[in-house]
């Protein structure tokens, strides 16, 4: 009898164990959210570190620019670098300290950019703009994951392991998303 108590103590804490370790926030993921709802639109895995960017035309330009990022240590996300093919409204005008600008293939690179931002806010382009998220290896124009002129909100989150397999069966089974 004390053998199976003792069985039955082991498979409960397994359970206790497993249980909690699904429910433990330690993944990491960068979401795109409903701009008015907050609802997670998109959530793609990450790691601090892991780079992702925007491309959209800029709307009095009507040339390209792509913003670089990355998700810091403690959810940040990191403006690194910025790719534009002109100077003008909305283009940065002057150097902060630590910046880098170079020219590259006929396009302005500035470096080092280096600004902390907890999430930031993308109105998607109803005409002009064309805003294509890129991240490893994949584009996914942000007019698939929400309608031309709504808002989003990108954030890094701590997600469960639930949440991540719920979420991730969600957007395979939508996989217009995720086509690589």
């Amino acid at each position: 009898m004390a053998m199976k108590g003792r069985q039955f103590l082991i498979w409960l804490t397994g359970i206790i164990v497993i249980i909690w370790a699904l429910n433990v926030p330690f993944l990491t993921s960068l979401a795109i959210k409903d701009g008015n709802s907050g609802q997670v639109l998109l959530s793609l895995p990450m790691k601090p570190d892991d780079s992702f960017s925007l491309r959209y035309i800029h709307s009095i330009h009507r040339t390209t620019v792509i913003e670089k990022y990355y998700i810091d240590e403690h959810l940040n996300l990191v403006v690194d670098e910025m790719i534009f093919d002109s100077y003008g409204v909305g283009i940065p005008s002057e150097l902060e300290p630590g910046q880098q600008l170079a020219m590259e293939n006929g396009k302005f690179i500035l470096r080092n950019v280096n600004r902390k931002l907890p999430y930031f806010d993308q109105r998607i382009g109803q005409e002009i703009a064309n805003h294509v998220l890129m991240v490893k290896g994949r584009e996914i124009p942000l007019s698939w994951i929400s309608l031309p002129g709504s808002s989003v909100r990108f954030q890094a989150i701590r997600e469960t392991s639930l949440q991540y397999f719920e979420r991730g069966l969600s957007q395979w089974l939508n996989k217009r998303i995720l086509k690589p």
